[in-house]
């Protein structure tokens, strides 16, 4: 099976959009969560050892899932012209890390973000999706996000972005049930 990358209706440059075309991608990204999870399903189910894992929302999902996510974890050497990029917003030299993920490994983290953030909802009913509007200087402004946790809101797809990061550098069978007994806290 060939994975089908996510494919957003627009440039997800949320501090750009007017809140019209933010609430018009919310509402994309709704309508499409079933279709990405469901590819996501096919996809995970292709892998040996994975043929009968279950997008079911169950808190147990998550623990195959976490062990298939380590494997999917892919980078790239930047080009020059991305560092260069990086380099001309910079105040005065630093060092970075000049390598990205995949899309492939991106679009697998947005497709499993969206699944983790209906699993929270689906086992926790005060919770749900919604869109910050707080502050445009936020890395989370016009994002869907998972309210329900008081002042805080959770960026799924942002957390499985930073996840892929954290992995690179050392795989983690724990990720996901860690990541959900820290926000079941804040509930």
């Amino acid at each position: 099976m060939i994975y089908d990358f996510v494919n957003p209706p627009s440039s997800l440059d949320f501090t750009n959009m007017a809140k019209p075309e933010i609430k018009e991608y919310y509402r994309w990204f709704l309508e499409n969560i079933p279709t990405r999870v469901c590819l996501l399903e096919e996809f995970i189910n292709t892998y040996y050892g994975y043929e009968n894992w279950k997008a079911d929302y169950s808190i147990d999902s998550l623990n195959l899932l976490r062990k298939w996510f380590n494997f999917q974890v892919e980078f790239r050497e930047m080009t020059e012209q991305e560092i260069a990029q990086i380099k001309s917003t910079l105040l005065f030299e630093i060092s970075f890390d000049t390598e990205l993920p995949t899309n492939r490994a991106l679009s697998i983290a947005y497709d499993i973000g969206m699944y983790y953030g209906n699993l929270l909802i689906k086992n926790n009913p005060t919770l749900n999706w919604n869109i910050y509007f707080g502050s445009k200087k936020s890395v989370d402004y016009g994002h869907p996000q998972i309210f329900g946790f008081g002042k805080i809101t959770f960026n799924p797809i942002r957390m499985l972005n930073t996840q892929l990061y954290i992995l690179k550098d050392e795989p983690n069978d724990n990720c996901l049930i860690d990541l959900y007994n820290i926000w079941m806290e804040y509930i």
